[in-house]
This record gives structure tokens, sequence and C-alpha cells, in this order.
């Protein structure tokens, strides 16, 4: 038993309490629905702005994070454990964390946990993590790459890119509508059809300069998903099938 009032055992008490809170916001992030519990929380911030450290899983505002890294109990604890080099990139190793996290299950997961890591932390990003249909299409197209000896510099890039552009098409309903909790497999229902033509009106238009490939690369996207869909219902309704019999 660790003496009572004593610095260490205020430590591990944080460090447990630190533990539950990040566990709490990993499952908050997976299912996309919730409010995610910070070090110290700021009214004008939104959840992408903030990330975990490395150490002792707190999250942190990312612009701050270096500042509570260096004097952060648990890195201390590390250093003297290891003969790593105690020259580390504060938000980097955050967001690895919390991605790698968020996508821990299977090999797939790791597909997207590796797309994830390189994209740009904001509330897009927050959408893809949570959506299930945006990131079974983007296990798909990663590993439509091949191997990573048969990439070519820009394939994550693009894949990235369409991956983004499904997130900003549900954030958009999101928004702009009252669907607060709107999801890829809700909106590409026949219901919403002229929503997301006006979804893809928007983001053509969104810019001084419009896009006039953007309305062709959401077709395609679209008509992508909505196959993916549809086997993944088909793939389903087989392994039911099987278990009934």
């Amino acid at each position: 038993m660790l003496p009572k009032r004593s610095l260490e055992r205020k430590v591990k008490l944080q460090q447990l309490v630190n533990k539950g809170n990040f566990k709490h916001n990993i499952t908050v992030m997976r299912e996309g629905k919730g409010e995610i519990v910070v070090g110290r929380r700021c009214t004008s911030k939104a959840a992408s702005d903030y990330t975990a450290c490395g150490f002792c899983k707190k999250f942190q505002l990312k612009t701050s994070l270096w500042r509570h890294t260096k004097f952060c109990m648990a890195r201390k604890e590390y250093f003297e454990k290891t003969e790593e080099s105690k020259r580390i990139v504060a938000v980097k190793r955050g967001r690895s964390l919390v991605t790698n996290a968020v996508f821990s299950d299977t090999s797939e997961n790791d597909l997207v946990s590796e797309l994830l890591q390189h994209m740009r932390n904001d509330d897009v990003k927050t959408i893809v993590m949570s959506d299930q249909l945006i990131c079974r299409e983007a296990v798909l197209r990663m590993a439509a790459l091949g191997s990573k000896a048969d990439e070519k510099h820009d394939d994550k890039y693009r894949v990235s890119q369409a991956t983004r552009t499904l997130g900003r098409i549900v954030q958009l309903p999101r928004e702009t509508t009252g669907i607060p909790n709107a999801t890829l497999t809700s909106l590409i229902e026949p219901r919403h059809f002229d929503l997301m033509v006006d979804v893809a009106k928007k983001l053509l238009t969104d810019k001084e300069t419009p896009a006039l490939n953007v309305g062709r690369t959401i077709g395609i996207l679209l008509t992508k998903v909505s196959m993916s869909k549809y086997c993944l219902a088909c793939h389903l309704l087989s392994s039911l099938e099987r278990r009934w019999q």
C-alpha cells in the first residue's frame, strides 16, 4: 500500500483516472456519440483540437500538449526504464496512440489506422473514424493498393482524399439540416436523394473557383459505397443463413 497523501499515491491514482477516461474517449470516438473527457476543457474548442498524451493518456489541447509532456510524471517514469531518446513529438505520438486504440481489433483496422495516422486532425477525420461504411470503403481502397513495394508515391494521398470527401458528405447534413447523427449508411437511402444532390452542389461551389469535377467524383464515390453496402448486406445474410442451417 502506498502512504496516504504521498506524491506517488496521488500520481498512481491520477494515472488510473486517466486510463478510465481514455477508454471512455476511445468508445466515444469509435461510436461517434457522447462527449470526450479532457484534462482542461475550453468552451471555444472542438473535440478535434484535443489528443491524448502518449504517456499518461490524459487528453490535452494539441497546442499545449508539449508543455504538459514536459512535466508529465508518467513520461519521467517511462524514461527511467528505457534507453529511448527523450526527443519526442508530443502530438504525433498522441495521435498515433488514439488512432491505434480506435482501430485495434483486426488486420483490416490496421489499414484504416495506417491511413488515419497521416490524415489531418479535424472534424472530418472524427466523422471518418466513427462511420462504419466510410471505414469499410477506406479498408477496400487501402487493400487494393497491394503490397508496400507496389505502392506509388501518391496512392495513399488519393485514398485519403476520397475518404475525406465521404466525411464531408456526412458533415454537411449534420451541420445544415436537422440530422445531427447522420451517417453515410442513412444518407444513401432513397429518401435522402434530394439531400445528396444539394450536398454535391454545396461541395461543388464551396470555393471561389468551383471544381467542376467534384460532382462527378461524388457520384462515383457514392456508387461504389452503395455497392459496398449491398455486398456487405449479402455477406451478412449469407452468414445468418449458415447459422440457421
